[in-house]
């Protein structure tokens, strides 16, 4: 339960300024204790809800690189963009709050006079949706009034004692007869979370599409994973998934969202999510686990169980029915990439059922996805050659084992361009397009295998050991090829070859 949202907007239609933000010397001695607890840093992305117009907005966009604050009244937003003219790093938004919730993450949360607005229930909602968007080594600050008023459904230190039980003891508290502060002790691992937030920065700068595989323009997205995954490959995988997931909707004629993020979350695990039909509703219940992306993306294709076969299922993952576990990836490899198990208790629309009884795994598109994802391992391949070549030895053997790379980048290609112009323009069965897939990718796999050996064979163990960077790309591009199942995919393929 919350307080009604028509509340605040009938105080802004009274006044411009209905709580004295601008003017009360209480307000303005909050907002400097508030900003002297923020730790002595630049932040990346912060969040500020209920920012209603604007004051405390303006003095965070002076911490951090760019600042999104909402609140759930239009009177407010309207007021805080004039308060705010000129101040090109803050995104206004009109949102109530958990429902439209801000994708993404960030490294600092003020949480200001807002939580008593919601019943105790509520509040563990918002809590929830507030834990999954707060990068690894975030800064959360809460600040709440400690009087009484008709309209809060509780009193601040209530407020902060539930914050408490949720995200620990506080490393920095302050309370006084007028207000709380609460700051909780993080366990910081602040180069994860602003590479994160870069992360998503680029994430979101990507073309919402790609020309989808069998469109006679295939080359052109190989080409493009390729590129992006040279670049990150952090960035590459989140890439690939997501243009796979537009490249489904428009396979089952749906239309994807504009500026939508899609994850596809279909690896197995011991009790994978369930798609049951009851009462004339679909109910999606149970867990995920390896959702890459998972607070980074707003949507997700989940494959779950649905009597004895498997179901592909759309998700926003902004409903209250979705829950991001607690993080459990201990690899600094792919860290960014935000893979965690995701719970699911929520009801569906017909429109979110994609494809029922079998028909992701079944579908012609099936393997030319897994054929693309082929191409950004390879672009893993290319960015650690290129991040490479400037310590590169001018000597034989170094130089032996660069001519040998570079001939195996131009390989797989190749590769890549004639299975590309195979899916535009070979017709073909299933387990043609099958036997291809898993052909391509034993190539790539075995080839970036090659690339990798000869780099570190060249070079030595010493730009791996100092040069951070190049020792992540070496050990995330081992890791990301490692979708490609080895010996049991050639085992497939040597059963194909023997039909």
């Amino acid at each position: 339960m919350r307080v009604d949202l028509r509340h605040f907007e009938r105080a802004y239609a009274k006044s411009d300024d209905p709580w004295a933000f601008a003017t009360s010397a209480y307000e303005q001695q909050k907002y400097k204790t508030t900003i002297a607890y923020l730790n002595p840093r630049h932040y990346h992305r912060c969040f500020e809800p209920a920012c209603s117009i604007g004051v405390l907005t303006a003095d965070l966009a002076d911490w951090a690189d760019r600042v999104v604050a909402c609140d759930s009244s239009p009177a407010a937003i309207a007021r805080a963009r004039k308060h705010l003219a000129g101040t090109s790093n803050v995104e206004l938004l009109v949102a109530s709050l958990p429902e439209q919730w801000p994708t993404g993450t960030f490294d600092l949360i003020v949480f200001s006079e807002l939580g008593y607005y919601w019943d105790e229930d509520g509040l563990g909602t918002v809590l929830d949706k507030l834990a999954t968007s707060l990068s690894p080594g975030a800064d959360l600050i809460a600040v709440h009034w400690l009087g009484t008023s008709a309209d809060h459904l509780l009193h601040g230190s209530d407020v902060h004692r539930i914050m408490r039980n949720r995200f620990g003891t506080p490393s920095i508290s302050m309370a006084s007869h007028e207000q709380s502060i609460y700051h909780p002790k993080w366990v910081s691992d602040r180069p994860v979370g602003q590479s994160m937030n870069t992360l998503l920065d680029h994430f979101r700068n990507l073309p919402d599409e790609l020309p989808p595989p069998g469109s006679g323009r295939t080359r052109t997205r190989f080409d493009e994973l390729f590129r992006i995954a040279a670049l990150n490959p952090t960035l590459g995988r989140l890439a690939e998934a997501h243009y796979d997931g537009v490249a489904i909707l428009r396979e089952a004629a749906c239309v994807p969202q504009d500026g939508a993020l899609y994850g596809v979350w279909a690896a197995g695990g011991a009790n994978p999510p369930a798609l049951t039909f009851r009462c004339g509703t679909w109910h999606l219940t149970g867990q995920k686990d390896w959702c890459s992306g998972a607070s980074l993306v707003t949507h997700a294709l989940v494959v779950a169980h649905r009597n004895g076969s498997e179901a592909l299922v759309l998700v926003d993952l902004s409903r209250s029915g979705v829950r991001l576990q607690a993080p459990s990836w201990k690899s600094s490899s792919f860290a960014a990439a935000d893979t965690r198990s995701v719970s699911f208790n929520l009801a569906l629309t017909d429109e979110e059922i994609i494809g029922p009884d079998g028909w992701y795994g079944g579908r012609p598109g099936f393997w030319n996805g897994a054929t693309g994802v082929a191409a950004a391992w390879a672009g893993c391949a290319q960015g650690l050659v290129d991040r490479a070549l400037p310590r590169w030895r001018d000597d034989p053997h170094a130089l032996a084992h660069l001519g040998a790379i570079d001939a195996d980048l131009s390989a797989m290609k190749m590769v890549l361009h004639a299975a590309a112009d195979e899916i535009d323009t070979v017709t073909e069965n299933r387990s043609d397009g099958q036997r291809r897939a898993l052909r391509v990718r034993h190539i790539v796999d075995t080839t970036v295998s090659d690339v990798t050996t000869r780099i570190f064979r060249a070079l030595g163990p010493s730009p791996f050991a100092h040069q951070e960077d190049l020792h992540r790309i070496l050990t995330e591009t081992d890791l990301y090829r490692r979708q490609c199942h080895a010996e049991r995919d050639l085992e497939q393929l040597g059963r194909l070859v023997r039909r």
